[in-house]
């Protein structure tokens, strides 16, 4: 008796070490054959152990999934019930359009949780996220290919909340990407046209790639970017500035702001395009972002609130605003947030806990009649154009049928100009850079590429940024009032009861203006506006409440004019570059020339070069208010207010000719 126990025994042990090193040898096949999972005597092995050993099914069904993504273990334990007799013929639709999808695409989650899908279509690759338009004609289409039936609403939303569980469970972590993504040295842009192809910019060059590197995805909006076409015919720059009406002197800002749009790992400046009826702002501003990032609405109407603004930038890459009035304080914040890295967070459900995250970094452009930015957070981010008057004008569907037709050549010199900026970079510093860095030494490399000297960019960026600051200090009356105060008080206020201060710098308010009511109101304005007050060469204090008030200094900052003397006492701009400026093109050629433009004087070597153009006036630029002093180093019509110092700090190599590239 004991010994037919011990036979038993034996055979059961025997058939357990056999199933095992079959159900073994079928998950280390599945990794070259997905096939193997199937094969009759595996679903029986792992019939048997489904009905005896559920946790060990669980470890083999693990198994088979990790060996090859593209076991589908869903379709397993349908194949394993039905292999038991189960109810195959019971499936649902939803099931079956689940087993459909997981065969033909592969499911994966980004960094921010969000399901997704890749499936190969037409000899390219696409990616949906599962709650897009897009993947919901992918499922419709395939289950009626498949199975000549619809798939219903309820199919599609119970396929597509198991298909996104799957994927953020049992699916790997992708980083996703919408329009521009680093890659390697160089960025991938998406074209967004049909065969899902991509320009590939790298130190040096450019190509159009059949397939992208990197995981784009698309929303319904977004527009295709054409092809771009080498087409070799020089001056190709000419055909750019046809369709934006920018001044001449701002070119090489706004040149620098469109390749900084491509680049997403960098904090984006903002750009605000100022000009009043009929100088063609909204079409220069939607010119601007069909290069960049073309969109079924270009141009977007005031966002209301700050998660306006980020419901928006979510689908778009460059958030784009047309004919704002007014910015209020929140909305100022908001933009600052998004241009450099935030999110805006609220509740999912009034029923719930969960919350909403909306994060993400976008370029922005937004235009207006009157200046837009005026707190100092986005000032400081800011680039603001002033556009010109239109002499003539043209019939709007003419000037978009030529836009058409450039578009392509533009693009390439675009590309071109991007890819040797890129070569350039590695050997730009920039000592003791602005706030926005990154841009500068972009900015400060595409300069040299365009032949300009060493420090050119940074003096006209500087001269930008100082006059952003003076209209915004021109336009508060605490700020006004502060300057006048000094002319009459040179010492100033030191260590004053905020009240007291209110009621000194009273005395001297423009006539007309809104006016702080309280200490507290004007405590507010002085925080605001400290940074600009001390670009002038005016320094605020604050000091620790004590009962009787919060206590303030208000003084001139020593040495400050003496400090800009030199540069109070010139035109504010002198040229960036010799009257005709090219880079490997003939002499005659004049479209990367900044005429009429004016920068502070370069130190180089210790030599002082003024190299003053002479037909440059500061008028042609400057538009001052009442409020501009020249006690405080800063002179009317004249706005150079950052020392520049005789090290420029950047690299003074001269920019490499390249005969076959088209330049700006």
């Amino acid at each position: 008796m004991d010994d037919d126990f011990d036979l038993g025994e034996q055979l059961h042990e025997d058939s357990q070490q056999s199933t095992e090193k079959l159900i073994f040898d079928a998950i280390e096949l599945s990794k070259t054959d997905p096939g193997a999972m199937y094969e009759p005597e595996v679903l029986e092995a792992l019939q048997h152990v489904a009905a005896t050993d559920p946790a060990g099914y669980a470890r083999y069904r693990a198994d088979f999934k990790s060996a090859n993504k593209n076991n589908s273990v869903t379709r397993l334990d349908k194949l394993i019930d039905a292999f038991a007799g189960g109810s195959k013929g019971d499936d649902t639709k939803a099931d079956k359009l689940v087993e459909l999808l997981q065969e033909r695409g592969t499911f994966f989650y980004n960094k921010a949780r969000e399901a997704f899908v890749s499936f190969e279509r037409d000899e390219h690759i696409e990616v949906w996220p599962l709650q897009s338009t897009g993947f919901q004609e992918w499922a419709g289409y395939t289950f009626f290919k498949e199975l000549g039936k619809t798939a219903g609403e309820t199919t599609l939303k119970s396929a597509t909340d198991s298909l996104s569980g799957l994927a953020k469970y049992d699916g790997e972590e992708h980083e996703t990407f919408i329009r521009a993504a680093q890659y390697g040295k160089g960025y991938v842009l998406d074209l967004c046209n049909g065969a899902w192809s991509v320009v590939h910019i790298y130190p040096g060059g450019w190509e159009i790639l059949k397939n992208s590197p990197v995981k784009f995805w698309r929303t319904e909006t977004m527009r295709e970017i054409p092809t771009p076409t080498k087409t070799g015919v020089r001056g190709v720059n000419d055909v750019l500035w046809k369709h934006l009406n920018i001044l001449e002197e701002d070119r090489v800002l706004l040149l620098a702001f469109i390749l900084e749009c491509l680049r997403p790992e960098t904090p984006f400046v903002i750009a605000e395009l100022i000009a009043g009826q009929g100088c063609a702002k909204s079409t220069t501003q939607g010119n601007i972002r069909d290069l960049i990032d073309p969109n079924a609405v270009n141009l977007r109407a005031a966002p209301k609130t700050s998660e306006d603004i980020f419901v928006g930038a979510g689908n778009n890459w460059l958030a784009s605003y047309n004919n704002l009035s007014h910015l209020s304080a929140p909305m100022q914040d908001a933009l600052c947030t998004l241009a450099t890295g935030g999110g805006f967070a609220s509740r999912q459900l009034y029923t719930n806990f969960d919350e909403v995250l909306l994060e993400c970094k976008r370029p922005v452009m937004m235009n207006g009649i009157s200046s837009l930015a005026t707190a100092q957070d986005l000032i400081d981010r800011a680039i603001r154009f002033n556009l010109p008057e239109i002499a003539e004008y043209r019939e709007e569907a003419i000037l978009q049928e030529e836009f058409i037709q450039d578009k392509p050549e533009i693009l390439a010199a675009i590309y071109d100009l991007f890819a040797q900026t890129l070569k350039k970079l590695p050997d730009i510093v920039v000592k003791n850079p602005p706030r926005m860095a990154d841009f500068t030494r972009l900015g400060e490399a595409m300069s040299q590429v365009l032949g300009h000297e060493p420090g050119a960019f940074l003096s006209l960026y500087n001269e930008v940024r100082a006059q952003a600051i003076i209209n915004a200090l021109d336009g508060s009356p605490v700020a006004l009032a502060i300057q006048d105060f000094l002319e009459a008080h040179p010492l100033g206020l030191n260590q004053v009861l905020m009240k007291d201060a209110l009621e000194r710098l009273e005395e001297f308010k423009p006539s007309g203006e809104a006016w702080p009511k309280t200490p507290r109101g004007l405590g507010d304005i002085l925080r605001r506006t400290k940074p600009g007050l001390k670009a002038i060469g005016i320094n605020v204090i604050f000091y620790a409440r004590t009962k009787k008030g919060v206590q303030v200094t208000i003084e001139p900052i020593p040495f400050f004019h003496e400090k800009n003397k030199d540069q109070n006492q010139r035109t504010p701009r002198t040229p960036h570059t010799p009257e005709t400026v090219t880079t490997g093109v003939s002499a005659d050629k004049k479209w990367c020339t900044l005429e009429n433009q004016c920068t502070p004087d370069i130190h180089q070597n210790g030599q002082h070069t003024p190299n003053v153009h002479p037909t440059y006036t500061a008028e042609n630029r400057m538009v001052m208010g009442k409020g501009v002093h020249s006690v405080r180093g800063v002179r009317q019509n004249q706005t150079q207010i950052f020392e520049q110092k005789k090290d420029t700090g950047l690299n003074q190599s001269t920019p490499q000719e390249n005969a076959d590239v088209e330049y700006f």
